[in-house]
C-alpha cells in the first residue's frame, strides 16, 4: 500500500509486530524482463490497528490504495493468499458522526480452504473471525467483555 499524493496529518493505521508471507516467484528461470510473485500464505501476530472515521464519514484509511500491476514494472506481486491468519490483534474503532467507539481485543481471524486437496478454482473456504474481552461504546452507552466466535 501507499498514500495518495495529498497530504494530511500523521494518523495511526496500524502497527505489526510480526508478519510472515510466503512467497513463490513464478517462472523464475523464464527469458523476461518482468517477474510474477504470488503470496501463497500470511500470518500476522501481534498488529494494532486504528479505524477512524470523522465528522463526514471519511475513514483514516481513505487515502490508501494498493499497488496492483502497473504497465513496465519489473516486479509484480499476486494477492491471492487464500491461507491467512490474523491472531493475538487489536483493532481500536472510533466512529465520531455515528458516536460509536470500541477496542476489539485478542482478534483472531482465519481464512484458509476447507480442503487443500482441491484445485483453487474450487476451493471451498472456511472464515473463522473471533474476539474475546472486547468493549464498545455507543453513545455513551458502555457494553464490556464482548465475546464474538464465528465461523462459515
Amino acid at each position: 500500500m501507499r498514500p495518495s499524493t495529498t497530504r494530511s496529518p500523521a494518523k495511526k493505521l496500524f502497527f505489526v509486530r510480526n508478519a510472515h508471507l510466503s512467497m513463490k516467484v513464478q517462472d523464475l528461470y523464464s527469458w523476461q524482463l518482468s517477474r510474477d510473485i504470488s503470496i501463497d500464505t500470511t500470518d500476522i501476530s501481534g498488529a494494532e490497528v486504528w479505524v477512524t472515521f470523522d465528522q463526514n464519514g471519511r475513514s483514516n484509511f481513505s487515502n490508501l490504495h494498493f499497488v496492483e500491476n502497473e504497465p513496465g514494472t519489473r516486479v509484480n506481486f499476486k494477492y491471492q493468499s487464500i491461507n491467512f491468519a490474523l491472531k493475538d490483534t487489536v483493532v481500536h474503532f472510533g466512529d465520531l458522526s455515528r458516536r460509536i467507539s470500541g477496542d476489539a481485543k485478542n482478534v483472531v481471524f482465519l481464512l484458509e480452504p476447507v480442503d487443500y486437496t482441491v484445485p483453487e478454482c474450487g476451493q471451498a473456504i472456511q472464515v473463522r473471525p473471533r474476539v474475546d474481552d472486547s468493549n464498545f461504546v455507543y453513545q455513551q452507552n458502555r457494553f464490556e467483555q464482548i465475546d464474538v466466535k464465528a465461523s462459515a
